[in-house]
C-alpha cells in the first residue's frame, strides 16, 4: 500500500510491504512542507520503494538461510546429529572459534519477547551469532574473529548495544573450537546466570573467564564443606579482627589485589605506608605465615573468595 501524510511539519510518502508474513516500511520526505508533491516526486519515490522491495527481500532470504543456522544449534544442544550440510554451515576459518551464550531478561527494562529476539539476532549479523531457543532460554553461538580485530570489536559493540535496547543480560562462555562439545560450555552460562547474573545491575555481559574461581569453588565445596577448607590461622585473623574492631580481612583482600604492593594498598586505604606495613606484619604474625610465599596467597584468596561466596 502507498499513503500519503504529514510527519510532524514534514509532507512524506509512506510504501508498505507484505510478504512471507513479514511487515517492512519505509518513508520518503520532502524537507519543504509547502511544496506538494509532483509527478517527479512520486516517480523517484516509486524508484526508491522497488529498489527497497529487492533490498528487503533479499534479506528475508539470508534470514531464512540463517534460521536453518539456529536450527542447526539446536540439534547441537539436544545432542542430535548434524548433517553434512548443517556441519558445512557452522565450520570455522583458520584462528576462529565460537562462544556460546545465553541471555537473559533485565529487571531495568522492558525485555522484548524471546522469539522477537531471536529473529533479529539471527537477522542482524549473520554468520557472526547465531542463535534459537532452548529449554525457554535464549541460547546463540558468537563466532570470535580472531584474524581481524576490528570486526570482532564492531560485532561486540553492535552485540552490547542491541542487549541494553531490548533489555537484556549476556552470559558467555570461554572460547571452543568443537560444538560437539557444546554441552560443557552450556554448563558454564548456566552456572553465570544461576549465580552470577545481576539482573538489576547495568552490567550488560558476564564473561565465564572473569566467574571462574567462583564455578571451581562452587564445584569443591559441593564435595567438602566450606568451613573445613579454613585453617585455624585464618580463623585466629577473623576472630582477632572482630574483637579489636580493625579491618585486617580487607586489607588483606586489597594487598593480594594489588600484587603486593605496600603503596598502591595504602593509597587505596588512605593509610600512611608505615602504618599499612605494621598492619601487614599483624596480619602475618595472626596467620602465623609469610604472605611473600606465593602458594599461601593463593590459598588465601581461595579462602577470601569463599567468604566472599557465603555472604
Amino acid at each position: 500500500e502507498i499513503s500519503l501524510g504529514l510527519v510532524g511539519s514534514e509532507m512524506c510518502i509512506r510504501d508498505s510491504i507484505y510478504a512471507m508474513e513479514h511487515f517492512a516500511c519505509c518513508s520518503f520526505f520532502i524537507e519543504d512542507p509547502h511544496r506538494p508533491f509532483d509527478d517527479k516526486d512520486l516517480f523517484l519515490a516509486n524508484a526508491f520503494f522497488n529498489l527497497f522491495r529487492k533490498v528487503y527481500l533479499k534479506n528475508l532470504q539470508n534470514a531464512n538461510n540463517y534460521a536453518m543456522h539456529g536450527q542447526s544449534l539446536y540439534h547441537i544442544l539436544t545432542n542430535q546429529s548434524l548433517s553434512s550440510e548443517e556441519y558445512a554451515q557452522l565450520s570455522l576459518q583458520e584462528n576462529e572459534a565460537w562462544s556460546l551464550f545465553r541471555l537473559e531478561k533485565s529487571q531495568e527494562a522492558r525485555a522484548l519477547q524471546a522469539e522477537i529476539m531471536v529473529s533479529m539476532l539471527n537477522l542482524a549479523i549473520p554468520p557472526h551469532i547465531l542463535t534459537s531457543v532452548y529449554n525457554v532460554n535464549i541460547i546463540g553461538i558468537m563466532r570470535s574473529q580472531v584474524n581481524d580485530p576490528r570486526i570482532e570489536q564492531q560485532i561486540s559493540v553492535y552485540f552490547q548495544d542491541l542487549l541494553k535496547e531490548m533489555g537484556y543480560i549476556a552470559a558467555i562462555s570461554n572460547e571452543m573450537t568443537d560444538l560437539l562439545h557444546a554441552d560443557v560450555y552450556y554448563q558454564q552460562i548456566t552456572f553465570l546466570c544461576e549465580n552470577c547474573i545481576n539482573t538489576s545491575s547495568a552490567k550488560l555481559i558476564y564473561h565465564f573467564n572473569d566467574y571462574i574461581m567462583d564455578y571451581i569453588l562452587q564445584i569443591c565445596t559441593d564435595i567438602i564443606p566450606e568451613a573445613s577448607l579454613f585453617t585455624s590461622d585464618i580463623k585466629r585473623l577473623q576472630h582477632y579482627e572482630k574483637k579489636k574492631k580493625i579491618d585486617l580481612l580487607n586489607t588483606l583482600i586489597r594487598y593480594l589485589d594489588n600484587e603486593c604492593n605496600v603503596t598502591l594498598t595504602a593509597q587505596e586505604l588512605y593509610l600512611h605506608r608505615t602504618s599499612l606495613v605494621k598492619r601487614l606484619a599483624r596480619i602475618e604474625k595472626l596467620l602465623n605465615h609469610s604472605l611473600d610465599d606465593p602458594n599461601y596467597r593463593l590459598y588465601l584468596r581461595i579462602c577470601l573468595q569463599c567468604l566472599k561466596m557465603q555472604k
